[in-house]
């Protein structure tokens, strides 16, 4: 099941944005992941 060209640009820069914070604010991995994640589970939810 391929990826629309669209959702895979916005999937590849919201992972270029969690690791950029990550790199950046270690102490806040598990904060950033568990709010980034249920908001883009929901996007691709509500995109497809």
């Amino acid at each position: 099941m391929e990826l629309p060209s669209r959702a895979m640009e916005v999937l590849l820069l919201l992972s270029w944005i969690f690791m950029s914070q990550a790199r950046i604010l270690p102490f806040l991995n598990v904060s950033l992941f568990g709010t980034l994640f249920p908001l883009f589970s929901f996007f691709v939810l509500v995109f497809f």
